[in-house]
């Protein structure tokens, strides 16, 4: 997944890529060598798609490629210059998405549940089961919650906490009874995949907390069949739901 602009970018790469290798005497070759010699002469042109690519390689840190042109004549072949334009944009992009979730605080708990620049695991799943959108928005909701700077009070057991609501429900809050409903819940998942319910019974709680709010790791995916997947998010859902509600 890019943005819009990525999206841009790229396809103003390829158009590069598709005037390096034009024929010598086609005359879009020719306007363009005319146009690079003249940007070469002048850089303080602001406006056209010379001044616009050369910042877009800059951007990616590509130059290189069309200086190679302009002294060597070489450039890479059009497979080759369109596997380095998606590989360099995507780590451009994924740089740029994990700062961004560094710089707010409302996403520390998110970027633990995803961790890849795709589409989230809740909505892929919202998408596959129309009829779950609400339970996966109060999935989105609890992923986005700050952390808290200072200690907080429990509305239900009055006792103060520095762990987001779901984490002090799940395993301090005596009155959400969390161990009788966690024992429950981890025992629907046995239907579903015995291997990950073995698994779920012995890994550290604030795994748990992460895997209940959709994070899909290596063992997630091999021990749960994907098709079946949808269902145990959505019985993560019900449960926290029930937990919160108390």
């Amino acid at each position: 997944m890019t943005s819009i602009e990525a999206l841009i970018d790229l396809q103003k790469l390829a158009f590069l890529g598709s005037l390096c290798h034009a024929p010598t005497g086609k005359p879009c070759h020719t306007l363009f060598i005319l146009r690079l010699c003249q940007f070469d002469l002048c850089e303080t042109r602001k406006v056209g798609f010379i001044p616009d690519i050369v910042k877009i390689l800059q951007k990616y840190n590509l130059e290189d490629y069309l200086t190679t042109f302009k002294t060597k004549s070489l450039f890479p072949s059009k497979e080759k210059w369109k596997s380095v334009c998606k590989k360099t944009v995507r780590q451009h992009e994924t740089s740029h998405w994990r700062m961004r979730l560094e710089q707010h605080k409302d996403f520390s708990l998110f970027k633990e549940v995803h961790k890849s620049l795709e589409p989230a695991t809740i909505w892929r799943v919202a998408k596959i089961r129309p009829d779950s959108l609400s339970l996966m928005k109060f999935l989105s909701r609890l992923c986005c919650k700050k952390t808290h700077e200072q200690p907080v009070l429990c509305s239900k057991c009055t006792h103060q906490h520095m762990h987001i609501e779901v984490v002090h429900a799940l395993f301090e809050c005596p009155f959400t009874d969390s161990p009788a409903r966690l024992q429950t819940f981890i025992e629907t998942v046995r239907q579903l995949s015995a291997p990950l319910h073995e698994h779920l019974k012995n890994i550290e709680p604030a795994t748990l907390v992460l895997y209940v709010m959709g994070m899909i790791d290596d063992v997630i995916a091999d021990l749960m069949p994907i098709a079946l997947y949808p269902e145990f998010l959505i019985n993560c859902a019900n449960f926290l739901q029930s937990v919160l509600s108390v």
